[in-house]
């Protein structure tokens, strides 16, 4: 599958060989893998779209962003280091920032409103 294959590129550099040698090792197959890579983009693509359009990157902060990093942007990037090159760059992972703050203040009042009872003999 396109999601097997994206991991196999991303994790082994494309070897099959040693993909099935990590699989045999710790005794899993690919089918549990790629359920397992499918389960994971279905909740980024959840915590996405859940909270992406909340998030507002002013222009404002992308200039301060960039003024705070020059000089390390200038290494990352010797071709074209403009903050109008890189203005995307910054935007998108402020935005990134901006979703994972926004996800794990939302899963903090999940976990405070959801409670957990147990009941006796439940377990027994």
């Amino acid at each position: 599958s396109g999601v097997l294959n994206n991991f196999r590129r991303d994790r082994f550099g494309g070897s099959e060989a040693r993909l099935r040698q990590d699989l045999t090792k710790y005794g899993i197959t690919e089918a549990q893998v790629t359920d397992e890579l499918r389960w994971q983009l279905t909740v980024l693509r959840f915590i996405d779209e859940r909270f992406r359009p909340a998030v507002l990157i002013t222009d404002d902060q992308l200039k301060t962003y960039y003024d705070q990093h020059e000089a390390e942007l200038k290494k990352q990037n010797p071709k074209d280091s403009s903050f109008t090159a890189l203005e995307p760059k910054i935007r998108e992972q402020l935005t990134s920032e901006e979703v994972d703050q926004e996800f794990d203040a939302w899963l903090g009042e999940k976990r405070k409103d959801d409670r957990v009872t147990f009941l006796k003999g439940a377990f027994e």
